[in-house]
């Protein structure tokens, strides 16, 4: 497949200035490369909110710990019986 300036260029040019429409390779790659933007936002999306959500279960998960922890970690007895 040969890409350059004289494969994907247009082959004419209008000496007004006006655009040249695209040719079918021209226009194939650009639908192709906006269906490749649009899956690639997709799919960063999806992986900030998977990010989001793992964050949160860990969280969760410290924060049980340090609720089991400081329910079972108490001290006992009298407070001035040990500081003798």
């Amino acid at each position: 497949m040969d890409r350059g300036i004289l494969t994907d260029g247009a082959d004419y040019i209008f000496l007004d200035g006006r655009p040249t429409p695209f040719g079918m390779k021209q226009k194939r790659k650009l639908l192709l490369q906006r269906e490749y933007a649009k899956k690639i936002v997709e799919l960063s999306e999806s992986l900030d909110i998977a990010k989001e959500r793992y964050a949160m279960k860990v969280g969760e998960k410290d924060e049980k710990l340090k609720h089991v922890l400081e329910r079972k970690l108490k001290p006992k007895g009298n407070k001035n019986i040990q500081d003798k």
